[in-house]
């Protein structure tokens, strides 16, 4: 398969971010993994899960595009922090949050078309991909329950893997409770942030 022919049909949705196969009509629908991809600049992640929806987002700091202390930079860290519902305080701190809100909103399917305020964050603090904890999802839904639309969104709660060291998290979306996604923020080069997230728990 030509690189032309793979870009076609592992088009990224504009809404999502996620590639979607796109088949003729006639042609079997194959049973294919969850591949999810994100572009910043001249950067490039691609994501791929064989058993579980998953996201995953990149962002090159705007202070590394603009040039640190510059206006338009500053602006933009303060537009973002609106859409999420944060203060605009450190500009890593408010990329990092809306890239993992991103991956999140990627693997649940719908992308942006989700307000962003409503993804919760709770510590990941297990070493497994499925909890047993039975309170696991009472957990997650008091989180959201205990927040709403006024509150400082800007201190995420999350554990560090001890293999790489990286940030790990679980998050809800407030209108789907039920279903947990665990992530990671990625270790990229300076001046990038990313994070990657999958669904990990079904009520």
């Amino acid at each position: 398969m030509t690189d032309a022919e793979w870009n076609q049909m592992m088009a990224p949705t504009p809404s999502t971010g996620r590639a979607t196969l796109k088949l003729g009509p006639s042609a079997p629908v194959p049973s294919v993994p969850s591949v999810s991809l994100s572009t910043s600049e001249d950067v490039i992640v691609v994501a791929v899960s064989d058993d579980a929806r998953l996201g995953v987002d990149i962002e090159v700091l705007f202070s590394a595009r603009h040039g640190a202390g510059s206006g338009d930079a500053l602006q933009r860290v303060r537009d973002v922090a609106t859409v999420l519902g944060v203060d605009a305080g450190d500009e890593r701190d408010v990329l990092q949050r809306w890239v993992r809100v991103e991956a999140v909103l990627k693997a649940d399917g719908r992308g942006l078309r989700v307000d962003p305020r409503e993804v919760y964050f709770v510590a990941d603090d297990t070493d497994t991909d499925t909890d047993t904890d039975p309170d696991t999802d009472t957990d997650a839904d008091a989180d959201a329950d205990d927040h709403d639309h006024d509150h400082d969104r800007g201190d995420d709660d999350y554990s560090v893997d001890p293999t790489t060291g990286s940030p790990r998290w679980r998050a809800i979306v407030r209108d789907d409770p039920d279903i947990v996604y665990r992530g990671t923020d990625l270790a990229l080069a300076p001046g990038l942030v990313g994070a990657v997230a999958r669904v990990a728990e079904l009520g």
